[in-house]
């Protein structure tokens, strides 16, 4: 639990900062968002399968890199004047094909998590189809290309 507490705090303290310098602040919250998982994971169970859990891991860090840079799309200007990095500015004008790789590694990822947790056909028609549907929606639905614009138009 103390390495759990003490990676937790190297990412949330990281992530802030991580704008100054790298065009990946996005993954650095990916780290954040996904370290909490194996920690909480060998809290309760006392071995851990590390099919599942790297399956889990690396689907938190996709989505949390395709949200996150989805949220940070209206800033796109301000960032700019401010000197601070970020996954929208970094992908430019192919921002739409490369999140939906993103979102496609996450939908991948549950996948592969409900077949080594040996889920049926109602966690792949309700989780998998379901978050591919809402993904497929986020993908088309704002946009993501202009700068300064509400992305829920």
């Amino acid at each position: 639990m103390k390495i759990g507490l003490l990676g937790l705090l190297t990412f949330e303290t990281i992530y802030p900062l991580s704008k100054r310098f790298t065009h990946w602040p996005q993954a650095w919250l990916s780290f954040d968002c996904a370290w909490g998982l194996p920690v909480a994971w060998v809290a309760v169970n006392d071995s851990i399968d590390w099919r599942l859990v790297s399956a889990l891991v690396v689907g938190i860090a996709y989505w949390t890199i395709h949200f996150d840079t989805i949220y940070v799309c209206p800033d796109k200007k301000d960032d700019i004047h401010a000197g601070v990095h970020s996954c929208a500015l970094l992908f430019g004008d192919y921002i739409r094909p490369i999140l939906s790789f993103f979102a496609s590694i996450f939908v991948l990822s549950l996948a592969y998590a409900g077949y080594e947790n040996q889920q049926g056909p109602l966690y792949f028609t309700v989780t998998v189809a379901g978050t591919a549907a809402h993904m497929f929606w986020q993908l088309t639905r704002p946009n993501l290309e202009k700068e300064g614009t509400k992305i829920c138009t």
